[in-house]
């Protein structure tokens, strides 16, 4: 696979790889990262870098396929996800709303209460500096 000059110092020997090929549907196939190539390929101003990712079990992919591949260039292991609309970012110190006992969502349903104690919020701990999201949040998603 080709990998963009923008990402390629992201992208080392033995990360994980996700793949998924139109031709093969509902499987996700698993691989590694096996090499980064150091020489690019320049056409039209953009500079791509050749990497080989060696696929665990290929079973039904063939040789040509198209696929789609995810390199797995980051973890975050104890994240809080919430939606974006929840954050402000106004002041000097950033804040997430929480939805009470009795708050509807936008369908109108009862939200749960979180599973706190009033007056100890689970984000205490964030700070500007930790109160970063994870790209792996997306408006909606808890």
């Amino acid at each position: 696979m080709k990998i963009d000059e923008k990402d390629i110092n992201k992208i080392q020997v033995g990360q994980e790889v996700t793949i998924t090929a139109d031709a093969v549907e509902g499987v996700t196939f698993s691989g590694v990262v096996d090499t980064v190539n150091i020489n690019g390929t320049t056409v039209s101003g953009q500079t791509n870098y050749p990497v080989t990712v060696v696929i665990d079990d290929a079973k039904d992919l063939k040789p040509g396929m198209n696929v789609s591949a995810d390199i797995i260039v980051e973890r975050a292991g104890t994240v809080l996800c919430v939606p974006v609309d929840a954050v402000n970012r106004g002041s000097d110190q950033p804040t997430v709303q929480v939805a009470l006992e009795g708050a509807l969502d936008e369908t109108g349903t009862v939200v749960d209460p979180p599973s706190w104690k009033p007056g100890r919020s689970p984000w205490a701990a964030m700070t500007p500096t930790t109160s970063r999201l994870p790209a792996a949040c997306r408006r909606g998603m808890w």
